[in-house]
């Protein structure tokens, strides 16, 4: 019998284009779950190939499946499940070990995004304060950016930070922080944003609200009439940004979280 032949993968700075649209090409056809092994070693060859900005990305890239495991067995109220569990651990550890390889290698165009996966990671095991200090960071350094692609991302993280100011007890000061945000997203880089990607300005904008009701729920927050009809208001115009037909996007995940939403109000 003839042996098959053994191919070894290999990852240049020629090659990572080609891999990172067929690591998108394969997720978007296939799903999440069908690239993970994929991305695990394509990161271990870019670490051998010392190509270390790219391995802090497929580190995030696992963090992000992790993290929809989550979100999937939250909004059908099974926190503490298995997978549940399997989500966040995953998330904890390429968190970290993408700060590690950033510090470790001096990748510091990755640093200030990393704040952002540390502050959720903060937020997840209860350290709201830290999850603050991480997101209050991330926006002071990305609000400096001259560069709209990576400034931009400030705008984003300001619904990290009004869901964390909620956990601290902050309830005003994130009402105030979430509105802002919301309005803003039609305004200034906000509106560019907008007609660059209409996609990721949806999922974004509409996140806001989604996540400060999250720290309401989480929290156990009472909220005055007042604030529990502004936090509405902006939760069904988030809606409505989603029922778009001229996209690529069914914006299902956001869906399924606002239905969640709107079940755990029925008994708020």
């Amino acid at each position: 019998m003839t042996e098959r032949p053994s191919f070894e993968i290999k990852v240049t700075s020629e090659n990572l284009p080609r891999i990172r649209k067929e690591i998108a090409e394969k997720r978007e056809e296939f799903g999440a779950k069908a690239v993970i092994n994929d991305i695990r070693l394509y990161r271990e060859k870019m670490i051998e190939a010392e190509l270390h900005e790219a391995a802090v990305d497929f580190f995030w890239e696992e963090y992000l499946y992790g993290k929809h495991l989550v979100m999937d067995e939250r909004d059908i109220d099974k926190k503490g499940s298995e997978r549940y569990d399997q989500g966040l651990e995953m998330m904890r550890e390429m968190a970290k070990d993408a700060h590690q390889c950033i510090t470790e290698h001096n990748v510091e165009k990755k640093l200030t995004r990393s704040h952002r996966f540390m502050g959720e990671i903060s937020q997840f095991d209860g350290d709201y304060d830290s999850a603050v200090r991480h997101f209050s960071l991330a926006i002071s350094r990305f609000d400096d950016e001259k560069d709209f692609s990576q400034r931009i991302n400030g705008l984003e993280l300001r619904g990290f930070l009004a869901e964390a100011l909620v956990l601290t007890g902050a309830i005003n000061e994130a009402i105030d922080l979430a509105v802002n945000t919301f309005e803003y997203y039609d305004k200034g880089d906000g509106a560019a944003l907008k007609g660059k990607d209409y996609d990721t300005w949806a999922i974004w904008k509409s996140g806001v609200p989604i996540k400060v009701w999250h720290g309401v729920f989480d929290s156990n927050t009472s909220l005055s009439n007042k604030q529990r009809k502004i936090l509405e208001n902006m939760l069904d115009q988030a809606e409505s940004i989603l029922m778009v037909k001229e996209t690529w996007a069914d914006f299902q995940r956001r869906k399924n979280e606002i239905v969640a939403i709107r079940g755990k109000l029925e008994s708020y």
